[in-house]
């Protein structure tokens, strides 16, 4: 197996037998990705939720449909987290998306 840093893992017969093994370029090449972000408690929710989803309508990489969500994940005392949730054309997409400028 090839990994999507291009370094070869071998997969002994007897992991493969016993555990679930998901390939996230087939058959489907579309890819759902996550990320998580935090927002200070000033930002109030709607707002937040508004701000991400220009920033995600912007980026190059992320599909427009299915739409991307978002979601409060954490009331926390050193912020709000949300959960970021989109599409990408291809699973091996996701590193460029979240590597350079092309997504947040």
């Amino acid at each position: 197996m090839l990994t999507l840093d291009s370094i070869f893992m071998i997969l002994p017969n007897s992991q493969v037998a016993r555990r679930r093994i998901i390939n996230y370029s087939a058959p489907k090449p579309q890819y759902r990705a996550q990320l998580s972000l935090k927002l200070a408690h000033e930002v109030p929710l709607d707002a937040a939720k508004e701000m991400i989803l220009k920033a995600v309508g912007e980026a190059r990489l992320i599909q427009t449909e299915p739409a991307p969500d978002i979601r409060l994940q954490e009331l926390g005392s050193d912020g709000n987290s949300y959960a970021v949730r989109f599409w990408l054309t291809r699973f091996e997409r996701d590193v460029d998306c979240r590597g350079t400028s092309c997504c947040l």
